[in-house]
């Protein structure tokens, strides 16, 4: 199995994307209990959750990603270039950061069946022209609003604006500067 087509994964867990002062929030302000990571990597995101006791489950593609994962137990090995993946239940919310412009833009509607079924989505992505291991759907935040709005999903743009401001502190170039925030309508 060729694995090439797979994003790129930071094994220590990147800074960018570590974000428990909005997981946190999120959580309090929304009753959320559950949680799945699309595209998880090595699971350190979701690895939080887990560990302060929520339903936690995160997707990754990357084998090596999985085997070397920490919360192996909690992992499910999925490619969303090979079809789309249901988790069989319904999730409070999912969180996607850095992983859409991984995946070839045909195939989006594959993971936008695993985001179905939760309520809310907090998701980052890349912007055109950032570059990056194996960016091939690189695009504006208005096509991602756009896209999650053919889905069911709103933006809660008032919350995403306070959650990018948060890179005031951190100083990213990519993750927290694309936040975004949506919900799904009921």
């Amino acid at each position: 199995m060729s694995i090439e087509h797979l994003g790129g994964y930071i094994p220590e867990g990147d800074r960018a994307t570590w974000m428990p002062d909005i997981w946190g929030y999120l959580a309090l302000t929304y009753d959320i209990k559950s949680v799945i990571d699309i595209g998880a990597g090595m699971g350190h995101n979701i690895r939080w959750w887990h560990d302060l006791g929520f339903d936690a489950r995160g997707v990754e593609g990357h084998p090596i990603a999985l085997a070397e994962s920490p919360v192996k137990e909690i992992m499910v090995s999925h490619d969303y270039e090979r079809g789309p993946y249901d988790p069989g239940r319904e999730y409070d919310l999912a969180i996607c950061t850095e992983f859409v412009e991984h995946v070839e833009q045909r195939c989006e509607q594959n993971w936008f069946a695993t985001m179905a079924r939760c309520k809310y989505v907090l998701m980052c992505h890349a912007l055109p022209g950032q570059g990056g291991h194996h960016h091939v759907n690189e695009q504006l935040t208005e096509y991602w609003i756009d896209r999650f709005y053919e889905n069911g999903f709103k933006c809660d743009w008032v919350t995403s604006c306070r959650f990018r401001e948060t890179d005031q502190r951190q100083g990213s170039s990519w993750g927290r500067p694309t936040l975004l925030f949506f919900v799904r309508d009921p």
